[in-house]
């Protein structure tokens, strides 16, 4: 059975549509143009995007003015073409949103995550230019040394005062206000094996003229790349996700139509307040939602890095935001801060919109009731845009509704035998839409695979959808839990439940198979409320692999680069509270299956960031050590038994073989 969105269409090629068409137009043209209506055009000095970490951030015209003095500058100075690659490695601050006005195709990465992924990435793109930072440019360098090492000329090795024509010079262009100090890291047989050059973005900003692009047709558009994103990585090396700016633009139409900003009555400016989000920036969800579209909306972006819940709480009060962005773990944290909120003005505060996973219906309910507010779901993926918004009355939405199917997806759910299934059966949601990717780049094998063979995009989450529409999101399929053959196990639900408990501030629930049941169980993680082993000082500064576990599943302690553990009467009581936690959560589930029969395991708040799954696993992993004796680290709890159990479930490692 094919769905359709009951919604009324929305978007559609400015030749067929006769309802809100998608201009025929680049994206940055496209955002400065609808800019121009807004509070931003009506006064330029108005602030645009806010960097969290340092209250610094751009105004509307200092954000005119440096994407039209970078656009220059990497023509004019560089020698960047239209469709050369510019690699973005930047922490989630504000200095990462410009636009390629020249029509360079913007390539971020998350380089906060694992130190694979750097030279992954520049091996995978090859960029023309690097943007980075001080802190992240140690890694560029490791990263160009990594990818580098087999580069030889006439046998010998290519040093930095060489240029032979044939190898590239990697320039390097550093957003801060001096270049910072680096010494590689090599033994006495090595050297570093890469041409490279270093710039300071203010040194290559300019105001010459410039070939701007433009784009004449809805070929053009839709063949024309404006950004290579990323994916998780959770299911293996991260993907290169090319998107055209048609995706950009039609995705950014279908927003404003179905959600309209706010207009001001008296004088007709478009003014949608304020947002904040903690999202990484290098993701398509993340930067659609909180750089691109915001500035059509007239709404003020307040980014960050380290945007916990009391991060959030004081930014909206300062700034008046009026909708948050967050995950449905970050939301669930609310619950248990309810003694902090009177000591803040939410007032402005109206809706939260979340993504990445699915909402608990009662933590929703609880939230909604606790912040007065309404809380959203989107739906969708970094290859298909968009597949679900939620814009359902509450007294119509079922249960982990992830909101209406829009108007520019059809869908079917296949089971497990291959079979299109009807309303309201369980099976993977597949998806065909005018909205999406070109495809991964350099990489059509595997954007092949990704479709089936009526070009349906396959999700990969396990769902399924109501008749009045609703799509119903359960778990990602990699994570759904066949137990006994015979049950779909959602480590979400059992998640939930855990969010639940007054003593769980956060939790993740993983499959783990058990060899004495010769069936997969659930195994947790969960951060304590208020643990005695885990009271570590606020400003202590915590490395990876600094901590590890015991055998029963307590985390013990590095003083100095010793191990030692915690007293045995904490442990006793801790290890009572998570069998206690245990046998609460076993008390609600509908069947065998959904009991928590793995162990649970106590981490540190430090170590579970409010991200998805598949960042969380890079934090889980540096936990697992099989011998106490050890401080954790890669070389010693990579062959660790627990290790291979969620390295098995999460299909990846750590470390990304660059070679692969």
């Amino acid at each position: 059975m094919i769905f359709h969105s009951h919604l009324p269409k929305i978007t559609g090629p400015q030749s067929t549509s006769t309802y809100h068409p998608t201009p025929v137009v680049d994206i940055a043209t496209f955002l400065f143009d609808k800019a121009e209506n807004t509070k931003f055009g009506a006064d330029p000095n108005t602030l645009v995007v806010l960097d969290s970490l340092n209250d610094k951030g751009f105004t509307y015209s200092q954000l005119k003015k440096r994407a039209s003095q970078v656009a220059s500058g990497l023509q004019n100075k560089l020698g960047v073409k239209r469709d050369d690659i510019v690699g973005v490695f930047l922490p989630n601050t504000a200095s990462i949103r410009t636009s390629s006005l020249q029509g360079a195709i913007y390539a971020p990465t998350f380089s906060e995550g694992p130190e694979g992924i750097i030279p992954y990435r520049l091996k995978q793109l090859t960029p023309k230019v690097i943007v980075t930072d001080s802190s992240i440019y140690p890694r560029i360098r490791r990263g160009l040394n990594t990818i580098s090492k087999s580069a030889t000329v006439n046998g010998k090795s290519i040093k930095e005062n060489e240029s032979p024509s044939h190898n590239p010079v990697w320039k390097i262009v550093i957003v801060d206000d001096k270049i910072p100090e680096y010494q590689p890291e090599l033994d006495d047989s090595e050297e570093e094996n890469y041409l490279f050059k270093n710039y300071l973005l203010k040194d290559i900003l300019c105001d010459s003229d410039f070939d701007r692009l433009h784009i004449t047709s809805l070929d053009e558009q839709k063949n024309t790349i404006a950004m290579i994103s990323h994916s998780s990585g959770s299911t293996g090396p991260p993907k290169p996700i090319a998107i055209p700016h048609y995706a950009f633009v039609s995705r950014v139409v279908h927003r404003l139509a179905l959600i309209p900003p706010h207009v001001d009555s008296s004088t007709g400016i478009v003014d949608d307040g304020a947002m904040i989000a903690g999202f990484p920036l290098s993701y398509t969800y993340c930067i659609i939602s909180t750089a691109i579209e915001q500035l059509a909306r007239g709404a003020i972006s307040i980014i960050g890095t380290e945007l916990n819940v009391a991060n959030y709480l004081r930014y909206i009060e300062k700034y008046q935001v009026n909708h948050m962005r967050c995950s449905p773990s970050l939301l669930s944290l609310f619950l248990h801060i309810k003694h902090l909120l009177a000591d803040y003005d939410l007032n402005s505060l109206k809706y939260a919109s979340c993504a990445g996973s699915t909402i608990d219906p009662e933590v929703r309910d609880m939230v909604e009731e606790l912040l007065g507010i309404s809380v959203l779901n989107d739906y969708g993926s970094s290859e298909i845009f968009y597949v679900s918004h939620d814009v359902i009355p509450m007294n119509k939405r079922v249960p982990y509704s992830a909101g209406m199917l829009v108007p520019t997806c059809i869908a079917k759910i296949v089971n497990q035998d291959g079979k299109q299934v009807g309303p309201n059966e369980l099976g993977e949601i597949c998806v065909k839409s005018d909205i999406r990717f070109m495809g991964y780049y350099n990489d059509p094998e595997l954007t092949n695979k990704s479709f089936d063979q009526d070009g349906f995009y396959k999700m990969g989450d396990i769902g399924s959808i109501t008749e009045d529409g609703q799509v119903v999101l359960y778990e990602r399929k990699k994570y759904t839990i066949h137990y006994l053959s015979k049950h779909y196990v959602f480590p979400c639900i059992i998640e939930s439940r855990l969010w639940k408990h007054p003593e769980v501030e956060d939790a993740i629930v993983m499959p783990h198979f058990s060899p004495e049941l010769n069936t997969e169980v659930a195994r947790a993680f969960i951060v304590l409320s208020n643990s005695e082993i885990h009271k570590y000082p606020p400003s202590r500064k915590y490395r990876k692999g600094e901590n590890g576990l015991n055998g029963n599943g307590v985390a013990k302690h590095v003083n100095n680069g010793v191990v030692t553990l915690s007293d045995k009467e904490a442990m006793a009581k801790e290890q009572s509270k998570l069998d206690e936690i245990i046998e609460w959560v076993n008390e609600q589930a509908k069947f065998e299956g959904e009991k928590i029969l793995g162990p649970v395991v106590s981490i540190p708040r430090p170590y579970f960031p409010p991200f998805s799954k598949g960042r969380r696993f890079e934090i889980l992993v540096t936990y697992i050590d099989n011998d106490p004796k050890n401080v954790v680290n890669m070389d010693k709890w990579k062959d660790a038994p627990e290790f291979k159990e969620i390295l098995k479930a999460c299909d990846r490692s750590g470390n990304i073989n660059v070679d692969a």
